[in-house]
């Protein structure tokens, strides 16, 4: 079996409802220091080259295009055409914000029509920092919520927790997702090779 490219380029979509921290996770993941709060303007994209040892495949180069997507409901038109090419998406909510943990299943939807395809994602419930102050949405939520989309679904999905003002599992998130994306890649791989046998 050809199992991977020595450098994968992948196009992700950062979704999720405005005010979670999507661009704050991104911009943290590429080395910059946590800012307050700016709306984005329909779409931010960014470039990052990393690698990943995925168990069992080996170490695997990705280019990640990042497009960090404003969670505004009148930029949707405007994120179809940004969709476009993404082959994951990772999931953005609050975890003090319990509205934004409600919207999961409308930006998995969009995600789907627009990307063209139920592809790949991972979850992320951000701002764990306030759980210190604040009366937030528990980890087994988002956990139990991942592993019936999971089963729903026919993929896996995974969830982890984050906090962009203190850049904790930010990288983490990352990885998960290469490790969801290069499994799924192979696994379509292997199906469409026993689909030649049978032909």
């Amino acid at each position: 079996m050809k199992v991977l490219q020595s450098c994968i380029e992948i196009k992700i979509a950062v979704i999720g409802d405005e005010a979670v921290g999507k661009t704050a996770i991104t911009r943290r993941y590429l080395g910059e220091p946590f800012t307050d709060y700016k709306p984005t303007l329909a779409a931010d994209l960014y470039l990052k080259r990393t690698s990943y040892n995925v168990e069992p495949f080996g170490r695997c180069d990705i280019m990640w295009i990042i497009v960090d997507m404003s969670g505004r409901q009148i930029f949707e038109f405007i994120r179809q055409q940004y969709y476009r090419g993404a082959k994951a998406a990772i999931v953005v909510f609050d975890v003090s914000q319990p509205e934004t943990f409600k919207s999961i299943p409308r930006w998995i939807k969009e995600f789907w029509k627009y990307s063209g395809g139920m592809n790949p994602f991972i979850i992320i419930g951000n701002k764990i920092d306030l759980r210190e102050t604040t009366n937030c949405i528990p980890y087994e939520y988002g956990a139990n919520y991942a592993k019936e989309l999971s089963r729903v679904a026919g993929m896996p999905i995974t969830y982890v927790e984050t906090s962009a003002r203190n850049g904790i599992n930010i990288e983490k998130a990352f990885e998960l997702l290469a490790n969801t994306i290069i499994t799924s890649l192979i696994m379509k791989q292997e199906s469409r090779e026993v689909g030649k046998l049978h032909e």
